[in-house]
């Protein structure tokens, strides 16, 4: 018969193994195993530590597991200790899954100051910050986060604090990492970008900011068309007519358009004289089999490419060879390259046919066009022409 844990005890190893593993870096051992009943421990916490060392286990905690714990309004001025402690290991490994924007919007206060709606003092407001926080983080991907739009709705008095949180942060959620490796798809970032949007005092203000030069926020050109399909998603749901918003919210989406338009991929849908609308999120899929594959086209040996009319992610080309060699591009560079043969490359999808001749005489194989697939959606006369585009 197993024994009860000695909760105090097990809050005391943790504090210590932690505050040891902090000077190397490293994590300790307890933490992995044992999260659940630490954290299941902290409100308890205030009857069995001494101030001092409640404060390393909230400092811990919230470094180690990404979350803020709602502590009683007398225990609120150790949390918030514990996070001053924190601050100075935002932007390094050290603060773990701490996030700098959620501790912003939660505390109210980071190392440059207070945001205007102010530092949080009661445990009925840490409550209402955390709720939206943990409301963003429950997602698994920014289209089903815009899906579930109206669950922020109730959320969205809290739109002027998440605003002020963005902007103080220069809309740089993350500073632990170099620009190059900067995250753009931060769910709690999104989320406090739909809140704002709900907020019809602040919404236009946040387009405006993403637009204008006053911010220096990184991977702009990957933002943008996030930031549009957000405010699309409002529009056609809260249906909001202030004037300034929408003509922001007009210029954001002409941008969109110009850089779907300006693309190889929409190049080639000229081209083609594909029947796409303009605003529509087709996808092209094409198999073709080597003539030796009497299975599928949609088996290897062949070659697949698919085309988005997305500017960030065009196409992508993915031909296994008959002896499982492979070639995979897409448009940047050649992820793949087994058979030893010239890739696409940027700039040439137009001239595909012409590329898969020189790839058969390259390599002496035969791709069998009349077996070939197109997936168009339910464009079938779209799908017809590209079929005879690849046997020109």
């Amino acid at each position: 018969m197993s024994s009860e844990p000695d909760l105090p005890a097990l809050l005391a190893d943790f504090i210590a193994e932690e505050d040891a593993a902090l000077e190397t870096g490293l994590q300790g051992q307890l933490w992995p195993g044992k999260h659940y009943l630490i954290t299941a421990a902290l409100p308890k916490a205030d009857t069995w530590l001494a101030p001092a060392d409640r404060e390393k286990l909230y400092f811990h905690s919230m470094r180690l597991s990404g979350t803020i714990p709602v502590v009683s309004d007398s225990e609120l001025p150790h949390l918030v200790a514990a996070y001053r402690t924190l601050i100075p290991l935002l932007d390094t490994s050290r603060s773990h899954l701490a996030r700098r924007h959620q501790l912003l919007f939660t505390f109210g206060f980071d190392e440059a100051g207070a945001i205007p709606d102010g530092v949080t003092t009661s445990t009925s407001r840490l409550k209402e910050f955390t709720k939206l926080t943990a409301y963003c983080l429950k997602f698994t991907n920014l289209p089903a986060q815009r899906t579930k739009l109206q669950g922020f709705r109730p959320y969205a008095p809290l739109g002027e604090r998440a605003y002020q949180t963005l902007k103080h942060l220069g809309y740089r959620h993350e500073r632990r990492y170099g620009l190059e490796s900067y995250g753009t798809t931060d769910l709690l970032f999104w989320g406090m970008v739909l809140v704002v949007l709900l907020h019809e005092g602040r919404r236009a203000d946040l387009i405006h900011d993403f637009l204008s030069d006053e911010h220096l926020v990184p991977q702009r050109d990957q933002y943008l068309p996030l930031l549009h399909a957000s405010v699309e998603t409002v529009v056609s749901v809260d249906c909001p007519v202030d004037p300034r918003f929408l003509d922001l919210a007009g210029q954001l989406a002409a941008l969109e358009r110009q850089r779907r338009e300006s693309t190889e991929v929409a190049g080639l849908v000229r081209a083609l004289a594909l029947s796409f609308d303009e605003n529509e999120a087709w996808s092209i899929s094409i198999f073709i089999p080597e003539a030796d594959n009497h299975r599928s086209a949609y088996l290897a040996p062949n070659l697949v490419c698919q085309m988005l009319p997305d500017p960030n992610h065009q196409w992508k080309i993915n031909y296994i060879h008959s002896n499982s060699e492979r070639l995979s591009e897409i448009p940047e560079r050649i992820l793949q390259n087994d058979l030893k043969i010239d890739g696409l490359g940027a700039g040439n999808l137009l001239h595909l046919p012409q590329w898969l001749k020189n790839t058969e005489r390259k390599l002496g194989i035969r791709f069998d066009r009349s077996r070939a697939v197109v997936k168009c959606g339910r464009k079938r006369a779209a799908a017809n022409r590209i079929l005879e585009w690849l046997s020109e």
